[in-house]
């Protein structure tokens, strides 16, 4: 499909890590844009304990030609031993797909 970009999925323990993440994977070229939510509530089963933190979201969008290259980054650059990794295609309009386009890989 014409217009197809990648909208990651994260999150961050801190808002000083997700601003690291954002500032290397676009300088790199890794991602057009890194937005950076409000801080979440997260619930969830980690190694048989329940558990409960604040997490800041974080959203990514890139092509698919540096999906490799920038989960291996985003691997690197992250502080959890299993970070929060989705990954969906999207339509985007025919403009933005270019910005997003030219923006990776560059």
């Amino acid at each position: 499909m014409e217009n197809q970009i990648l909208c990651i999925s994260s999150t961050s323990p801190s808002k000083e890590l997700a601003e690291r993440l954002a500032e290397t994977l676009v300088a790199e070229h890794l991602a057009a844009c890194v937005q950076i939510g409000s801080p979440v509530d997260s619930t969830y089963i980690w190694k048989g304990e329940m558990c409960r933190s604040r997490e800041y979201p974080v959203f990514i969008k890139a092509t698919a030609s540096v999906l490799d290259r920038l989960r291996v980054r985003f691997m690197e650059l992250h502080e959890y031993e299993c970070p929060e990794w989705i990954v969906a295609s999207a339509s985007a309009s025919s403009d933005y797909a270019k910005f997003v386009d030219g923006a990776c890989g560059a």
